[in-house]
């Protein structure tokens, strides 16, 4: 049994547009190719590593866009960090989820084409609210030596160890789901996807 508060919650909605007045593929189509974006809030992944900015930024401070789509064309995961400074929807749903958890938040955005993934197995030191905007993801979920780990105690890929895979969980375009910090997790791209991560 898992101790209280670290089991993982998910909400199913069978509504595939349930999002779409908070965010839609639109407004983070607009976001990724209108907007200059500092190289600091936007990364490109593959498999389970991150792309060099230099494949895909310009003096090393802003995103080259022909580059950086090029790349998700090519399978590569877009990662955008702390996206709300940019998009007046988000930041309302930011400071929504402040103002329910009552401690900061962060709003990251997720576009992982089909079959693909941006990060090996790993823990956050942070919990996440995961709302799927669009497509399907699979979730793994691993059994792991640590519990609750403080925001100093990052995930050393090789050396922390990640065990069996405990569950596998599929989120659809309305679904939500709750991941407590600690949680070794997998996400993979079954069709394109698109999330939110609060």
């Amino acid at each position: 049994l898992a101790p209280k508060g670290r089991k993982r919650l998910i909400v199913r909605r069978d509504d595939s547009g349930y999002f779409r007045d908070i965010i839609g593929l639109p407004e983070l189509d607009r976001l990724v190719t209108s907007l200059r974006i500092p190289s600091t809030n936007f990364n490109l992944a593959q498999d389970n590593d991150p792309l060099p900015f230099s494949a895909y930024c310009s003096s090393g401070s802003f995103v080259d866009k022909q580059r950086a789509l090029t790349l998700h064309h090519q399978g590569a995961t877009v990662i955008l960090r702390s996206v709300e400074q940019w998009s007046p929807d988000l930041n309302r749903l930011r400071a929504a989820a402040e103002a329910f958890f009552r401690c900061e938040a962060q709003i990251n955005v997720y576009l992982t084409p089909p079959s693909q993934k941006s990060t090996p197995p790993h823990w956050d030191t942070h919990d996440l609210v995961v709302l799927q905007i669009e497509g399907s993801k699979r979730w793994r979920l691993y059994a792991g030596a640590r519990t609750l780990p403080l925001g100093d105690e990052r995930f050393r890929v090789g050396e922390d160890h990640v065990g069996e895979v405990l569950e596998e969980v599929v989120l659809h375009a309305g679904d939500t789901m709750y991941l407590p910090r600690g949680v070794i997790h997998e996400p993979v791209a079954e069709v394109y996807s698109a999330h939110v991560s609060i």
